[in-house]
């Protein structure tokens, strides 16, 4: 068996090719020559073969036997022509092989010493070996320079480039560079890790503006603050707060204030489009319903329901502290105060115990460490009808005026 040189191919690859054979006169006589086309691994190793002929050896003249569709299994990585024969000396000469479903017609080979290479338009016959100048020069017709031009080119195997790598439109997976110099970088869905910020130039902060405003469009950042915006509120962060608007509407916000003496503090502010503020609050374990007022401010022009306005408590109220009356000499204040054994609600002066305290059914009049029952003075005092008490008394104990009471 003698084999031609081994052709590189792919699988599902389609083979064509032909053979011419001749028995001339005088040769040996009962000649068995075949021909097969036989299949390899990538380890040409060997797998099947897709197509066999015997030759017939009783003409005189060149026959030429030809095959089409001959295709590449799976698996299969290389392609050669098989010639076996019996006995005696046969005679066979253009072996080709082109890829294709059929088969097009002989072209004469281009013979340059030991390799035999034919250059097509779409196929390469059998026989290229160890002779890369060759191979070079009749690619590119050019000693300096090599072209591959086709439509899909693929390197099955580790491939090295010494000098300069031009990639034009290159389309690059998992790359590993530790320099690459580019000039306009297009990185649209480039992901970068422990990116040193501070070798970035030009302006950034523009880079991070105008990216951040593409990506999130609710919010605008600026050289002012930042603004965000819903379908309905928008709130922006400026130099001394945060300012909310409903609706195109100014309500107001929550930030800094400074009082009279340039002390800062924090402030909520109130804008002449909103009409009040509320302290509110979900009932416990509540995180769907609406939020109740607990404390509320409402202006005059609008008032909580009832009519009220100015601040509203809706719920329990402690003092702690005295309060503070406006001109007064001493403050107002809330406590507690122990009447038979029991604590009831005292009101009246802070410091001392000087006011009115309240049971349940009952009204006490505190001063200092004396107290008298309210609630009885009335009872006893209701349904005497009219009364006259003196209200000025002459220097000799008689009366001067009086005054007349219903009771």
């Amino acid at each position: 068996i003698i084999y031609s040189d081994p052709v590189r191919v792919s699988s599902g690859n389609v083979i064509s090719g032909s053979i011419t054979n001749a028995n001339p006169s005088g040769s040996s006589s009962g000649v068995g020559l075949a021909m097969y086309i036989r299949v390899f691994d990538k380890d040409k190793q060997f797998i099947a073969d897709i197509y066999g002929v015997n030759l017939d050896t009783t003409h005189d003249d060149w026959q030429v036997n030809t095959f089409s569709n001959a295709k590449i299994p799976t698996n299969g990585a290389y392609v050669s022509m098989a010639f076996l024969w019996n006995a005696g000396v046969g005679y066979f000469s253009q072996p080709m092989l082109q890829f294709g479903q059929n088969y097009t017609g002989y072209v004469p080979n281009i013979v340059a010493t030991s390799t035999v290479l034919s250059l097509f338009k779409d196929n390469w016959s059998i026989g290229i070996r160890d002779n890369t100048g060759a191979l070079t020069s009749g690619i590119a017709e050019d000693l300096n320079g090599m072209t591959l031009i086709s439509k899909k080119i693929t390197l099955d195997g580790d491939t090295t480039v010494i000098g300069d790598f031009y990639a034009k439109g290159g389309n690059f997976k998992n790359i590993n560079a530790s320099n690459i110099t580019v000039g306009n970088l297009d990185a649209d869905k480039v992901r970068i890790i422990n990116l040193d910020v501070n070798t970035l130039t030009g302006d950034v902060s523009r880079f991070l503006e105008t990216n951040w405003d593409g990506a999130y469009g609710s919010t605008k950042i600026t050289s002012a603050g930042m603004k965000i915006n819903t379908q309905y509120i928008q709130a922006d962060f400026k130099d001394f707060g945060m300012d909310f608007s409903y609706v195109n509407k100014k309500i107001g916000g929550i930030g800094i204030s400074q009082y009279t003496d340039g002390t800062p503090g924090l402030a909520m502010r109130l804008d002449g489009d909103g009409g009040y503020m509320s302290w509110s609050a979900r009932n416990k374990g509540d995180t769907t319903g609406s939020y109740a007022s607990k404390l509320g401010w409402f202006r005059q022009e609008n008032p909580a329901l009832g009519g009220n306005y100015g601040f509203i408590f809706e719920d329990r109220v402690t003092f702690n502290k005295p309060i503070n009356v406006e001109g007064a000499a001493i403050n107002l204040g809330f406590r507690p105060v122990n009447l038979y054994g029991n604590n009831f609600p005292f009101f009246g002066s802070y410091n001392d115990l000087t006011g009115f305290a309240y049971t349940s059914n009952e009204i006490y009049m505190i001063l200092q460490n004396g107290m008298l029952n309210l609630s009885n003075v009335i009872k006893a005092l209701s349904g005497l009808g009219n009364v006259s008490i003196p209200t000025r008394m002459n220097g000799d104990g008689t009366v001067a005026e009086w005054r007349n009471i219903t009771l």
